[in-house]
């Protein structure tokens, strides 16, 4: 058995004591965090990340424990898994219904109850070691609770985010792109390379983003070597950081753990997403355990460095692959989107659309980002 344990800052001191507790009791133990008491660590993505590890081992001997102050947030976030039945419990006997009856794998604990802190042991050992009844009234009420009920409300097309790319090796038009595309939007898409990668030169230093405080912005990181820039990335603090995996050659057992290790202390260090840009050649089996472990894959359909990349929409194919290796991740796209091409690529599950040439080379940047946020949403 193993318990996958997640909390936010309100439920991180419970946290701390019920692994012990599980420790003691020779339960292997999976920390989804948090990792302190910051009141930036929200419940939902700290569920999210014990439900994914949870479907990561696949197995029924297993459970999730969900701590935060009242049990009510972690218990609607889980819930919203398909195969998740979280229970919010507040003794043993709560505890034991919910597994006799409800079949229930995940439990979710309010730390700011008394009760709840004098009474957690019993409370978690009722829970663990509590079999569910095999009536067949009981096994027909679960199966309907994973049966997917939600009204089909269909827009024209899904919601997909908007992204001006930022790819420059000059200061100046660095300033000004900048400076435009703050009068339409609040974030962006930065690509930076640092010449190590072939056919690329070196371009703007990713620290020039520390000018940017008015931005939200996320990073593609172009380069041989990205393990160099944690420090610079931890700093920067982006929403999300993609690395860059070429066609060139396949990656090496030593580029691989060298990438799994910093995906793993990013997330150790602060709330960043992590992601992976892929190229229409790269195997994605090869990196699948990377995969399993991130929040992002962006298609990159440009050429490294450069504006201008013709979209191939033969990439949009690999979408389904990757959901099945990680059905948690967002998909974005990088490379050649323009009015022509951007709703085929909407229409096809793209998250993040990262948009160069067609809105920084506009004659009006403002009107070309809005007309392509009209296109996909069908106005």
């Amino acid at each position: 058995m193993t318990v996958f344990i997640g909390s936010d800052h309100r439920g991180f001191q419970l946290k701390q004591r019920i692994i012990a507790f599980l420790q003691t009791q020779n339960i292997n133990v999976v920390d989804a965090g948090c990792n302190g008491q910051d009141d930036k660590d929200d419940y939902n993505d700290f569920a999210h990340r014990a439900v994914q590890s949870y479907f990561r081992e696949n197995d029924p001997k297993n459970f999730g424990i969900l701590i935060c102050g009242t049990g009510h947030g972690m218990c609607m976030q889980a819930n919203r898994f398909k195969g998740i039945r979280a229970v919010r419990c507040l003794d043993a006997q709560d505890a034991q219904v919910a597994r006799t009856h409800n079949d229930a794998n995940f439990l979710c604990l309010g730390a700011d109850e008394p009760e709840t802190q004098k009474n957690y042991q019993d409370i978690i050992d009722a829970f663990l070691r509590t079999q569910p009844l095999s009536d067949e009234k009981y096994l027909r009420r679960n199966h309907k609770l994973d049966i997917d009920l939600t009204p089909t409300l269909k827009s024209k097309l899904p919601q997909v985010e908007i992204l001006p790319t930022l790819l420059t090796n000059d200061p100046q038009v660095f300033r000004d792109l900048t400076e435009r595309y703050h009068t339409f939007t609040d974030k962006i898409h930065f690509d930076f390379i640092d010449g190590s990668l072939p056919g690329t030169t070196p371009h703007i230093s990713m620290r020039s983003l520390a000018t940017l405080n008015n931005y939200v912005f996320n990073i593609h990181v172009m380069s041989n070597h990205p393990e160099d820039y944690f420090d610079d990335i931890i700093s920067l603090n982006p929403e999300l950081v993609i690395f860059h995996v070429t066609n060139d050659t396949p990656i090496s057992e030593e580029a691989h753990i060298k990438l799994q290790n910093l995906v793993t202390m990013i997330k150790a260090n602060r709330q960043i997403k992590v992601g992976l840009a892929v190229e229409p050649a790269t195997n994605i089996h090869v990196i699948k355990d990377l995969i399993k472990s991130i929040d992002h894959v962006m298609l990159f359909s440009g050429h490294l460095g450069h504006y201008g990349g013709e979209a191939d929409l033969n990439l949009l194919e690999r979408i389904p692959t990757l959901k099945d290796i990680n059905p948690f991740l967002t998909i974005g796209w990088d490379g050649g989107v323009n009015a022509s091409n951007i709703c085929a690529i909407a229409q096809r599950g793209v998250n993040v659309i990262n948009v160069g040439s067609a809105i920084s080379r506009a004659p009006d940047s403002a009107q070309s980002y809005h007309e392509l946020n009209q296109l996909i949403r069908g106005d």
